[in-house]
This record gives structure tokens, C-alpha cells and sequence, in this order.
């Protein structure tokens, strides 16, 4: 009896917190309303997050909006490694600024990375002895001054700015060189020592968030992050084999820079790297078991969860998409489609992106008295309210990267939808004055609009008698689309409102932006 009364409040307490059908746009709202609720409402089914947890995982790249954040939650209630425990370094960065301080202090660019290398070692340290001081108090010896209860973010803070306290006394060199001096003496060889004896027994994880912003064109700032990188690492390959595991995300839209330019050696560095790619099935599982979720939590109708094979897409799609959304809809073309690929073809395949889009449509439906049934015609009126919301979102993302990029991208206001690849270089130069210390050039603009996912290359010809046009977009590989002056490009559908595109042309089309693989219906 005690436990159904438990239950019954379990059920309550979620269903006040669960605003959304949808879910929340980001970990940090799902948090706040959730609270201990949250993992039972996460979707853990999916490739990447089994292979986060792989002794040889340490660098996860995501773009924003791909569930980073959501992902490194996960891994405190995983059950693949008993008894373990976690740190979470979240996106609160004020011990960034700290780290700025350190790497300014080091003028020397050749020696610059690899002495920061040794400060996020020590850093990576201390917070192993901080939380595994709960099982061996004798690692309280070694470590360094802390707020009482501080939490992990502020951690990294306080001990980075330790380093920095003595900087004022002696040469900012000299000072790291006794970090990494310290970090080999037998002291701190036998406190870690201490240390994987607890972890062999009980693993920890150490996972670092990624940044919202990353200033690209800042050789601290992509210094910084080079020797995060590089320092996990050698972590990963000298201690994971002990239990004491390394996690390092990183923003998929700064990646490419680091690689290419920060690391010191990209094959020593970066080996195998897990990219969160987010395929057409898996976002319909995701999507469908949020909304399931949701009609259990509130007490409408719903198909029993037992019923429902959540590792298949078809069932998926069968009884959970098609019972709440009608399986064709008319679009703004009056081509008819597929519902699901048609809400899909205006994301960029992230979380993010799709729950923001359903939680339109299901507001949309509320307003009509339909929910939680969704109509053609208010899924078409929703993604038209939210297109410009979702491209400028993107947009956002992208403004440490290319300062301007909204004046910049405007260049291809009243484009056509389809177009040979020279039209971008007539339209590059309508930009010049909006890049800032003569960085422009007609390669970099098309660059810009190929890695934002604003432009994608076609594939094949349009299929007449669906209208269907298939196009790659740099978004779902794991390396840039180079553009050949003969190739044919397409504007991503998100971008239609927001950049006023021509879809004035006799030969109707509807752009798939999607990768060409077996498992998605059309």
C-alpha cells in the first residue's frame, strides 16, 4: 500500500513538473522541473550514449542543441560500471576567465599549450581528490584550498586561481613548471595511487561540459581548449584501464577549428573522436516517448508502454507518431507529404530543434481544441510560426564564429531555392563590408553558409513524381562539403522565412535534407 501511495506522488509531483508535451529545450529546464525525476524521463536508447560509455571515449563532439549536456547527466545514472561515481563541470564558466589569465601570463606561443596541459592535469587531479576524499580521507592532504561545499565548476576556479595567485610573486613559466613538478613528486605519485585503489573498486567519472560560445579567432581561448583536449587524452589512455574515466565535450561548430588549427598533433590527440549525429529514427523515438511520457504523467489516453517496441522505428512511427499526427499533410506548395519527414526537413536533425517545433504544434493544437491529436493543417501553420525562431537559434549559435553572420548570411535574401554553385561567389561580394579585419573573401562566405547548414549540396535530380529534391548538408558529416563550380546547391528549408526565398519557380520542389541511409520513411 505504501509503495502505491509513494508511486501516486511520484506521479503528481512529475505531472506538475511536465509543462511541455515535448520536454524543454535544453538539460538545464528539463533539470530545474524535473529534479529527480529526470532520468526517468530520459531517452537512453541510442547509439552514442552506449558508446559514451566506452573505456575509449574521452572527446564527445555535439553541436548545441544535440544533448551534450543531457548526455553527461546520463552517465550518474548509468548501471554499465557498478557502484561508480560522477563530476560534472557544467557550462557555468566563469573558471574560464581564470584560465584566460593563466595562458595571457604565457607569452611563449611554442610553450603556451603544453603548459596549460599540465594546468588542466592538475586541475583534472584535484577534483578526483575532492570526491574520492569520501572514501579515502587521506587525500584531503593534497589538495589545495577550496570553498566548503563549492561546487565542481567552482572547484576549477579556486585551483586555477591558485595557480594565479603566484604569479604575482614569480614568472608565470616558472609557476606552471612547478605545478607539473609537484604533480610528480612522490606525494602526489602515492595520492594517486590512493586514488585508483578507490577507483578500481568504484570508477568516477570527470565530465567537462562544452562552452555555449567559443571565441574562435582567440588564440587563447582555442589554446585553452587544444590542451583540454590533449590532456584528456593522455588521461584517457593512463587511467581509464583503472577506473578513473575522462569525458570531454566539445561544440561541434568550433571543432573543425580546433582541429585544424589549435592541437598540437591531431592523430596523437584526437583518436576516434564520438560525434552526437542524431539520425531520423532516433529522433522519432525520442520525440515519441517524450509525448508518451507525457499522457501517462497527466491521464490522457495512451497506447501501454509495454505495447510499444522502442528499439524499432516502425513500430514507433506506427503507434505513436500516426495516432496523434496525421500521416499526410498538404504543405505551403500544395505538394502533399509525409508528415513526419515534413516537421523533420525544417530541423537540423537536433533535439533541440524538433522538441521547440513539436511544442508548437502541440500549443497550436491546444488553441484549436484538437490536442492531443495533431491535424495537417495545424503541423503546417506551427512550423511556419517557428521557422524563423529555429533559424535565428541556429544563427545564434554560430556569432563567436563569425562575428556578423546575420548581416552576412542576408546576402542571400530572395535567393532562389535551387542554384549552380557560382551564384555564391556573385553573392559574396554584396558581403565584404560585414567581415570584420579583412577576413573576407569569396571562399570564407561559402564556407560560412555550407558549414551553418543555410546551403546544402544536391544529390541526384528531383524525383517527379513526389517533388522530392535530396540534398547533403555539412551538418551530419563528420568533416566540411567542398563545393566544385559545377555542382547544383539547394537553401535549407529552416531558412525559407527567414532569408525570403524565392519558391516562385514553376517546378515545385521539396528539399529532403536528410542522409541517405535505408532507415527513414519518406
Amino acid at each position: 500500500m505504501k509503495h502505491k501511495v509513494h508511486q501516486q506522488q511520484r506521479l503528481e509531483a512529475s505531472s506538475r513538473s511536465l509543462i511541455q508535451p515535448f520536454g524543454e529545450v535544453c538539460f538545464e529546464n528539463e533539470s530545474l522541473r524535473l529534479g529527480d525525476h529526470w532520468d526517468n524521463y530520459y531517452f537512453e536508447h541510442l547509439r552514442f550514449v552506449a558508446e559514451s560509455l566506452d573505456p575509449e571515449k574521452y572527446l564527445i563532439v555535439g553541436r548545441r542543441g544535440s544533448g551534450k549536456s543531457s548526455l553527461l547527466e546520463h552517465f550518474k545514472y548509468q548501471t554499465r560500471y557498478k557502484n561508480a561515481g560522477c563530476i560534472i563541470v557544467n557550462n557555468d564558466h566563469d573558471y574560464y576567465e581564470e584560465m584566460f589569465r593563466v595562458s595571457s601570463e604565457l607569452h611563449v606561443q611554442s610553450s603556451r599549450l603544453k603548459k596549460l596541459v599540465s594546468v588542466w592535469e592538475h586541475v583534472f587531479w584535484q577534483l578526483a581528490f575532492t570526491k574520492l576524499r569520501e572514501r579515502e580521507p587521506r587525500l584531503d592532504n593534497v589538495l589545495d584550498p577550496i570553498e566548503e561545499h563549492a561546487g565542481f565548476a567552482s572547484i576549477v576556479k579556486s585551483v586555477v586561481a591558485g595557480v594565479l595567485s603566484k604569479f604575482a610573486m614569480e614568472n608565470a613559466s616558472a609557476v606552471i613548471d612547478a605545478v607539473s613538478k609537484r604533480l610528480q613528486s612522490t606525494r602526489m605519485v602515492e595520492a594517486r595511487e590512493m586514488a585508483l585503489a578507490v577507483t578500481s573498486k568504484y570508477p568516477l567519472f570527470i565530465a567537462i561540459d562544452s562552452r555555449e560560445q567559443y571565441e574562435v579567432r582567440s588564440q587563447e581561448e582555442m589554446q585553452i581548449t587544444a590542451a583540454l583536449i590533449e590532456c584528456a587524452s593522455r588521461f584517457n589512455l593512463q587511467y581509464a584501464g583503472r577506473g578513473l574515466h575522462i569525458k570531454v565535450c566539445v561544440a561541434d561548430e568550433v571543432f573543425p577549428y580546433i582541429k585544424e588549427d589549435a592541437i598540437s598533433n591531431t592523430a596523437k590527440h584526437i583518436r576516434d573522436p564520438l560525434f552526437i549525429t542524431w539520425r531520423p529514427k532516433d529522433l522519432m523515438r525520442l520525440i515519441c516517448w517524450r509525448l508518451h511520457k507525457y499522457l501517462v504523467t497527466v491521464g490522457l489516453p495512451h497506447i501501454s508502454e509495454q505495447e510499444v517496441n522502442w528499439d524499432s522505428f516502425e513500430d514507433i512511427h506506427a503507434k505513436i507518431w500516426l495516432r496523434h499526427f496525421d500521416e499526410k499533410l498538404l504543405n505551403r506548395c500544395g505538394i502533399e507529404e509525409r508528415s513526419w519527414p515534413y516537421v523533420l526537413r525544417h530541423t537540423h536533425l537536433k533535439p533541440r530543434q524538433l522538441v521547440q517545433l513539436c511544442n508548437r504544434i502541440a500549443r497550436l493544437a491546444g488553441e484549436r481544441n484538437e490536442f492531443p491529436r495533431f491535424t495537417g493543417a495545424t503541423i503546417r501553420d506551427a512550423v511556419r510560426q517557428c521557422e524563423v525562431d529555429l533559424a535565428d537559434e541556429l544563427i545564434n549559435s554560430y556569432r563567436s564564429v563569425y562575428p556578423r553572420i546575420g548581416e552576412i548570411i542576408s546576402a542571400l535574401e530572395g535567393a532562389p531555392v535551387e542554384f549552380k554553385a557560382n551564384f555564391l561567389d556573385r553573392m559574396a561580394h554584396r558581403t565584404a563590408g560585414q567581415w570584420p579585419d579583412r577576413t573576407y573573401s569569396a571562399y570564407e562566405f561559402k564556407k560560412l553558409v555550407m558549414e551553418l547548414g543555410v546551403v546544402g549540396r544536391r544529390r541526384g535530380y528531383t524525383d517527379e513524381k513526389t517533388c522530392i529534391l535530396r540534398a547533403d548538408f555539412e551538418y551530419f558529416f563528420d568533416d566540411r562539403i567542398y563545393l566544385t563550380e559545377s555542382d547544383h546547391c539547394v537553401i535549407h528549408p529552416m531558412f525559407f522565412a527567414k532569408l525570403n526565398i524565392n519558391r516562385t519557380d514553376p517546378k515545385r520542389i521539396c528539399i529532403y535534407p536528410f542522409p541517405e541511409n535505408k532507415e527513414f520513411i519518406n
